[in-house]
C-alpha cells in the first residue's frame, strides 16, 4: 500500500524543507498536495483521503487548531503531526486535545521527522484497522442477532459467500432479487449487503463439509450469473465459528478480488493456488517511460508496458497481486512526469489500492486499461502541443528535471522531441536567454546543493545522483559555477 501525505503551512519554503527530508520512499508514501492553511487543507482531505497531514500551527484563514479539530471530528482514521515554532505550552495542549500526538518545533530535525512520520503512518494504519472491524462487526451484529432468534447457540457453523457486481451506482440488485434465486439452499441463511458488496451467510449447528459448501453454492452462482445480466466476482470462506466472522468475511472478499486473475466462477480462500510473491522493480525502465511520455512517443511506452506485463503473465506461479502493485507504480512514474493530471491518477490509483477491500475491477482488461489511457492521454497531450515553442520549451525543460541524472545534451533532446539540433539551440536561448548545455549544469548544480545541505551523502554519491560520473570534474564544475568546492558549501 502506498501512503499519502498531505503537508499544510503558509510557508513554500518551508513545505519545500519538509518534502526534500521525509524519507519517502522508504515509508513508501507520496505527497498527495502540499496547502496554504486550515480551510484549503480540508478541501484536499475530502477529495484525497491522506494517510498523514503534517501542519503548521498558525497560518491565515483557518489555522493548524482548526485544522486538527475537524480531523478528529470528520477524519478519524488521519494521522496527524504538528510542525510549529511557537513552542508555548498552550499550543502543543490544544494540539494534543485535538487529537494529534505528534508534535515536533522548528528548526526542524530531518531524523526527529522521519521518526515522527513513521509512528504516524503506524498509528494511521491501525485507525483505518479498526474503522474496517467496525464496518465489519456490523454485519456480525445482524447475523448474531438473527441467529439467536433462531435460538441457535453461537457454537453455530458459519460459511461466508462475498459477491459484487459490475454496475452503475444506483442500479445493484435488491436482497430480493438474490433471495429468489438462492430458495435451493436447504440450510439457514442470511443475505446482507455493506455497499456494493453482498455477503450471504450460510449457517448450520452441524458441520458444513466442503462437498456440501459447492453442491449449494454452484446452483446459486450459475442462477446469480443467468438471471442477473451483470458482470459478478465470487469469493467463498470455508466453514468457521460464529465468532471468527471478521476473519471469514476478509478471507472471502479477498478470493472474490482474485477470481479476476484466474478466470473462474469462484475462488475458495483456503483452496487458492499458493503462488510465490514477485517483485518487479520498474527502476530500470523508469527513465525510458518519463522520456518517451515527454516525447509524446506512446507506441514505444506501450511496447515497455506490455514487455513488463508479459513478464508476470509468463510467471504461471507468480503471485497475480504482481500486477496491481506494477500498475500502482507506472501511475507514480506518470504523476512524477505531469501534476497537469494528479487528480485523474490519484482516482485510479486509490481504485487499485482498495481492489481487496471493495471489489474495484472486474477483469485483468480493466485493470491494463484504466493505466493505458492515463498514458496515452498524456502523452497525446506532450504531442499535440510539441510544436508550440512555448510548450516545446517548457516540456524539454521538465525532461531536464526529471532526467538531469543521465546522460542528456543538446544532440539527445533533439533526437528525442524530433527537432533540429542547431535549430533548437537557438529557440532554447531565444525563449530562456540561456545556452541549454548550461541550463542542464544549472539545474544539476541547483540539485546538488539541494543534497548537500540537505543530506550526508559523499560528494561522489551526489555527483552520480546528478550526472555526473566523474566526480573530480563534478567538483570542478560546481567550484566553477557557485565560487566554492562543494565540501565548502556544505560547510556553509
Amino acid at each position: 500500500m502506498t501512503y499519502k501525505i498531505l503537508i499544510v503551512d503558509d510557508n513554500p519554503l518551508i513545505r519545500m524543507g519538509l518534502i526534500s527530508m521525509i524519507q519517502w520512499e522508504q515509508f513508501n508514501a507520496q505527497l498527495c498536495a502540499e496547502a496554504e492553511n486550515g480551510s484549503q487543507a480540508l478541501s484536499i482531505i475530502e477529495k484525497e483521503q491522506p494517510d498523514l497531514v503534517i501542519t503548521d500551527i498558525r497560518m491565515p484563514e483557518k489555522d493548524g487548531l482548526f485544522l486538527l479539530k475537524e480531523i478528529q471530528e470528520r477524519y478519524s482514521q488521519i494521522s496527524t503531526i504538528v510542525v510549529s515554532a511557537y513552542d508555548e505550552f498552550d499550543y502543543a495542549k490544544q494540539a494534543i486535545c485535538s487529537g494529534s500526538l505528534n508534535y515536533i518545533l522548528k528548526p526542524i530535525n530531518p531524523k526527529e521527522l522521519n521518526d515522527t512520520v513513521r509512528k504516524a503512518l503506524t498509528e494511521s494504519e491501525k485507525r483505518k484497522s479498526e474503522m474496517l472491524t467496525k464496518q465489519t462487526w456490523g454485519l456480525y451484529d445482524r447475523l448474531k442477532e438473527e441467529i439467536l432468534q433462531k435460538s441457535m447457540g453461537s457454537n453455530v457453523n458459519i460459511v461466508t459467500i462475498v459477491f459484487s457486481f459490475k454496475c452503475e451506482i444506483g442500479s445493484e440488485p435488491e436482497i430480493s432479487d438474490i433471495t429468489e434465486l438462492i430458495d435451493h439452499i436447504d440450510l439457514d441463511y442470511i443475505v446482507m449487503r455493506k455497499d456494493k458488496i453482498y455477503v450471504l451467510i450460510i449457517y448450520s449447528n452441524n458441520i458444513i463439509s466442503v462437498q456440501r459448501i459447492e453442491e449449494l453454492c454452484n446452483p446459486f452462482i450459475k442462477n446469480i450469473k443467468t438471471f442477473i445480466d451483470k458482470k459478478s466476482l465470487f469469493g467463498i470462506s470455508l466453514p468457521c465459528k460464529l465468532d471468527q466472522f471478521e476473519n471469514s468475511y476478509n478471507n472471502a472478499i479477498y478470493a472474490s478480488a482474485n477470481t479476476i486473475f484466474y478466470e473462474c466462477d469462484y475462488l475458495i480462500y483456503e483452496k487458492m493456488p499458493q503462488n510465490e510473491s514477485l517483485s518487479i522493480s520498474l527502476e530500470v525502465y523508469e527513465k525510458e517511460i518519463k522520456l518517451y511520455i515527454v516525447s509524446g512517443n506512446y507506441s514505444k511506452v506501450g511496447d515497455i508496458i506490455n514487455q513488463i506485463r508479459n513478464s508476470i503473465k509468463v510467471r504461471t506461479n507468480a503471485n497475480h497481486n504482481s500486477l496491481l502493485t506494477v500498475s500502482i507504480d507506472l501511475l507514480k512514474i506518470l504523476l512524477a512526469v505531469d501534476k497537469k493530471y494528479i487528480d485523474k491518477i490519484r482516482i485510479i490509483m486509490m481504485r487499485l489500492e482498495n481492489h481487496y477491500q471493495k471489489i474495484e475491477f472486474f477483469s485483468v482488461e480493466e485493470i491494463n486499461s484504466a493505466v493505458d489511457t492515463i498514458v496515452q492521454e498524456i502523452a497525446d497531450d506532450y504531442i499535440r502541443n510539441i510544436r508550440d515553442k512555448s510548450d516545446l520549451i517548457y516540456r524539454i525543460k521538465n525532461m531536464i528535471a526529471l532526467n538531469y541524472s543521465s546522460d542528456i545534451s543538446l544532440s539527445s533532446i533533439s533526437e528525442l522531441f524530433y527537432v533540429n539540433a542547431s535549430y533548437l539551440s537557438r529557440l532554447f536561448k531565444e525563449e530562456t536567454g540561456c545556452n541549454l548545455n548550461k541550463y542542464i549544469t544549472h539545474v544539476r548544480i541547483e540539485v546538488a546543493k539541494n543534497l548537500l545541505k540537505n543530506t550526508d551523502e559523499k560528494i561522489c554519491n551526489i555527483a552520480e545522483r546528478v550526472g555526473y560520473s566523474d566526480s573530480d570534474y563534478f567538483i570542478k564544475v560546481f567550484k566553477k559555477s557557485t565560487g566554492l568546492s562543494p565540501n565548502a558549501y556544505k560547510k556553509m
